[in-house]
């Protein structure tokens, strides 16, 4: 009895070791599985940034180099080029910075492994011009996949080919100021436009005698506009002198604004006896 009670707990613990070198093994592989993940990624997003660092204005320049890197690692990019051969012309149109002005349609009855030169070209310069619409580099991708549904089976099938593309478009709205020219500048366009409109309907109440009260209103409404305007000023250029106060004063005044603001944006202004950059400024809720 005492050797059958014996030889069951041999059995029992030789079990819970079975299963323990089980687990355990287990767990060594699904480890090794993440790591491997987490290397592939890394590697991917550093490829994506050597051939960011290579990007060129010129197309052509861009699809050497995308090829080169493309070549270097076959093993890679090979699951990419069997489903898109002609990737390395879209990431090569995507590459020159511009101001995109639409998205282009293709054929939505061909898929990306029949996708030709002309085709790749159109998909790839739509990137700039869903670009100027978002903010990050998910929504851009986001965006882009909607525009061409094809690209989805990319982001599905490719190993780390989102994250690829998340490192050129995250660089690219880094770089690309057009389309944050265009919209600071259609915004300074319309708020100086919506100022003279204030001028022009105040004169025309003041013209009329029904409507002296609704003139005194309007013009109440624009002199605390100024005034906060007035303020802001102040304590943006609290740093700097009185003749740069009365200047900037002066840009307010006469509704300069905006177009001061997309100007400087424009061209990267900065100054740190500031508060405030002018892209702040723009960005702040409105008092005008």
């Amino acid at each position: 009895m005492f050797a059958r009670y014996v030889s069951v707990q041999s059995l029992t613990q030789q079990q819970h070791n079975n299963i323990h070198d089980t687990t355990q093994q287990h767990n060594n592989t699904t480890t090794q599985q993440h790591n491997d993940i987490h290397d592939t990624t890394q590697h991917t997003r550093l490829l994506a940034d050597d051939i960011y660092k290579e990007r060129s204005q010129k197309v052509e320049i861009n699809i050497n180099n995308v090829k080169a890197v493309f070549d270097n690692q076959p093993d890679r990019f090979e699951k990419l080029l069997s489903l898109c051969p002609n990737f390395h012309i879209i990431l090569a149109h995507a590459l020159v910075l511009r101001l995109g002005v639409r998205v282009e349609e293709v054929d939505w009855t061909r898929d990306t492994m029949d996708w030709d030169p002309e085709d790749c070209r159109l998909v790839g310069r739509a990137i700039a011009t869903v670009m100027r619409m978002c903010q990050t580099g998910e929504a851009t991708l986001g965006a882009w996949k909607l525009n061409y549904p094809q690209l989805s089976l990319l982001f599905e099938e490719v190993e780390g080919f989102e994250e690829f593309m998340l490192v050129v478009t995250n660089n690219l709205l880094r770089d690309n100021k057009f389309g944050m020219i265009f919209r600071v500048g259609t915004g300074a366009l319309l708020s100086t436009v919506d100022a003279m409109t204030d001028i022009y309907v105040l004169i025309t109440y003041y013209q009329s005698d029904e409507l002296v009260m609704q003139a005194w209103a309007l013009t109440i409404m624009l002199l605390v506009n100024m005034m906060l305007q007035f303020l802001t000023v102040f304590a943006q250029y609290n740093k700097k002198s009185l003749t740069v106060k009365v200047k900037e004063v002066l840009i307010s005044l006469f509704f300069l604004r905006p177009a001061v603001d997309a100007y400087r944006i424009s061209t990267n202004y900065k100054d740190d006896e500031e508060l405030m950059e002018p892209l702040t400024q723009v960005s702040k809720p409105a008092v005008t």
